[in-house]
């Protein structure tokens, strides 16, 4: 797919509002089973972006059906993915974040999916969105100490003093050793 190449993210940026318009069509597809490279091929194009505010927050209805109604495991992987191209202070949802705490507490843990999951909650620890005390399993991604592009909006946000306090009140020195790696080693 030469269009969605890395040196065509501006023309990606421009038209991302129409692409994510296709984001429930690619859900659809992985809900049943008919076509499960589109969410890799959506997923490349969310990436070529270069942005973290990929998926245009007009989607926010479809992302709580999709987090309340996922319970394939392929799905939720796929959901998971997708919101780390989100710009977080644009969703003040509680219930999404919620939602999306306990499904990245849900799914397994794996190297392919650690960066969008710590990448998405840097994010949201940033914008002060994760409710305290009920974020389940989620900064244990921390541990697999996944590299994070420098593009990475998590990355940028997650040095900032406001993350570091919280990952400091865990008072689980393995979780904020993994976040100073994570966060500080490249």
């Amino acid at each position: 797919m030469t269009w969605a190449d890395a040196h065509d993210w501006p023309t990606i940026r421009r038209k991302r509002k129409v692409i994510t318009a296709f984001f429930p069509y690619v859900v659809w597809h992985e809900r049943h089973r008919q076509h499960p490279m589109i969410s890799d091929v959506f997923l490349h194009v969310a990436k070529s972006s270069r942005t973290g505010g990929f998926l245009w927050r007009y989607i926010k209805p479809f992302m709580n059906t999709l987090f309340s109604d996922a319970s394939d495991v392929s799905l939720k992987r796929t959901a998971i993915l997708a919101f780390s191209y989100t710009s977080w202070n644009k969703w003040d949802s509680c219930d999404l974040i919620r939602a999306w705490a306990e499904t990245a507490s849900a799914i397994p843990k794996e190297e392919e999916v650690a960066p969008s999951v710590v990448d998405a909650l840097l994010q949201i620890v940033y914008w002060k969105l994760l409710p305290p005390g009920n974020h389940g399993d989620v900064w244990s991604w921390l541990s697999l100490r996944p590299s994070l592009p420098p593009i990475c909006k998590g990355r940028n946000l997650g040095s900032h003093p406001v993350v570091m306090q919280q990952v400091r009140g865990l008072k689980d020195i393995e979780i904020l050793k993994s976040y100073f790696l994570v966060v500080w080693s490249e």
